[in-house]
């Protein structure tokens, strides 16, 4: 990196050895905290993060390990895997556009074996419901709000639907007929 900036010197000042000295040592000052910072990328990188990495990315970020409730069957403080979980769904939500796509959109990143159908009642309430195969502790969060961003002053109702939610004349991997669908 040091050259490329060196060789973009006017020759006014190119000929000059102290200067050219005196920029060397600037740049190569500079090209350690480059260094540091591109091994902040490798080190953190939210997939690859584990422990005390995850605990600091969680800083940044701006979610805990520790649930601010105690879920059934699981301890209040959550595992890497499901601290990077919900450390993807804050983010998400940090960058969320208020659009209905857009949050299926990012609930499909976080659960791609899941679908999210979600209707606005038009009246500050939201009915979000989750279909597919889901286990408690996901379904503790996504009650507890830390799956699904919430518009502010918007009551939102989640449910979960292990199958396909019944719908007439309708097949998709989310609705299904009398033989596949559950009435909500």
């Amino acid at each position: 990196m040091i050259e490329e900036y060196l060789d973009v010197i006017t020759s006014e000042h190119r000929e000059q050895p102290k200067y050219m000295a005196m920029l060397s040592v600037y740049l190569e000052k500079l090209q350690h905290v480059v260094n540091i910072l591109n091994a902040w990328n490798e080190h953190f990188h939210l997939e690859d993060a584990v422990g005390n990495q995850l605990d600091m990315l969680g800083e940044i970020v701006g979610r805990r390990r520790v649930l601010n409730f105690q879920p059934e069957g699981y301890s209040a403080r959550l595992d890497d895997e499901n601290y990077r979980l919900i450390l993807k769904a804050k983010i998400l939500q940090n960058q969320w556009d208020g659009t209905i796509a857009g949050m299926q959109e990012m609930f499909r990143s976080i659960f791609p074996d899941q679908t999210l159908v979600l209707i606005d009642n038009q009246d500050m309430t939201m009915r979000a419901t989750v279909v597919g195969p889901a286990d408690s502790l996901q379904v503790q969060l996504l009650n507890h709000g830390y799956i699904l961003p919430k518009p502010e002053g918007v009551r939102l109702h989640v449910t979960t639907i292990q199958n396909k939610i019944f719908a007439y004349d309708r097949q998709t991997e989310a609705f299904g007929g009398y033989d596949e669908g559950e009435w909500l």
